[in-house]
């Protein structure tokens, strides 16, 4: 250790991989790198929709519910075959998306890792739905779930906010 410099070891908080493959649902958050704004206009979350959309297909997995908040992402994912990875998804769709906003504004775009929940059978789908998608209304950023732009339903299209 250098004198006035601490070294942390980094604590692997995961789970053994084979958590994170089959037909399972999934609630993630994926944070900005040092928590600045970056989901705030139109242009960049719905890049980041559409690489969501591409990325969740190509690794089977429906996506019940995503919420882009201005600093970080909520996804509701739910793997649809027996090889779905949840682990290959996330790195795909993070890298594709850390690529194209590197090479637009020079910056670093994610924290590394993410935070991650394997929903248990017996846990309300709709109830962490309606978490995600209150999320801006609990920020004080709109008064009604429904009237937020950036968030929404892959699965369920816009009668995900009647419920």
């Amino acid at each position: 250790m250098t004198r006035g410099k601490m070294n942390f070891i980094r604590k692997n908080h995961r789970l053994s991989p084979y958590n994170y493959i089959g037909k399972k649902a999934f609630s993630i958050t994926i944070a900005i790198h040092d928590r600045l704004s970056v989901f705030t206009t139109d242009d960049v979350v719905w890049e980041h929709i559409s690489v969501l959309k591409d990325v969740s297909g190509k690794y089977h997995f429906n996506i019940l519910a995503y919420c882009f908040m201005p600093d970080h992402v909520h996804i509701l994912a739910m793997g649809i075959r027996v090889d779905s990875s949840l682990t290959g998804f996330l790195k795909n769709y993070k890298q594709v998306t850390a690529f194209r906003y590197k090479q637009k504004t020079g910056r670093i775009l994610w924290q590394k890792s993410f935070y991650d929940h394997i929903l248990r059978k017996d846990e309300d789908l709709r109830g962490v739905i309606q978490y995600i998608l209150a999320n801006p209304v609990r920020r004080g950023l709109v008064v009604s779930a429904g009237d937020y732009p950036y968030s929404g339903s892959f699965v369920y299209g816009r009668k995900v906010f009647a419920w």
